[in-house]
């Protein structure tokens, strides 16, 4: 398997539509929100030696990106250590997003 397909598989696994991560670098999560669905993006760019990628995001709420700040480095050499970053990317994502107005109204009105 390629690094593109260890990300895709745990990124898949962790509720990532990633249809896109091969040909345009972005996968997508939906999140049920208080307002209806609302969609977080995930950007892979590979750097230039090919030894790194990163992941960053988008998820807007409030009318901001909720996770502007949130990024992940990618060592490529180790199929272990690439699929632990991108767990720690996506658990870190599914965090941010729970923090957002439109989720903390799901939990106030369910609760």
């Amino acid at each position: 398997m390629s690094n593109t397909q260890h990300i895709c598989a745990a990124l898949a696994s962790l509720g990532w539509n990633t249809e896109e991560l091969v040909s345009h670098g972005t996968a997508t999560k939906v999140y049920a929100t208080a307002v209806g669905p609302k969609e977080a993006h995930v950007y892979l760019r590979f750097a230039r030696d090919q030894l790194t990628a990163r992941l960053s995001g988008d998820y807007w709420s409030e009318g901001r990106n909720a996770l502007s700040t949130c990024t992940q480095a990618i060592t490529l050499e180790q199929v272990e250590a690439l699929i632990d970053a991108v767990k720690s990317f996506s658990s870190n994502v599914d965090r941010i997003v729970a923090g957002t107005y439109a989720m903390r109204l799901v939990r106030r009105t369910a609760g």
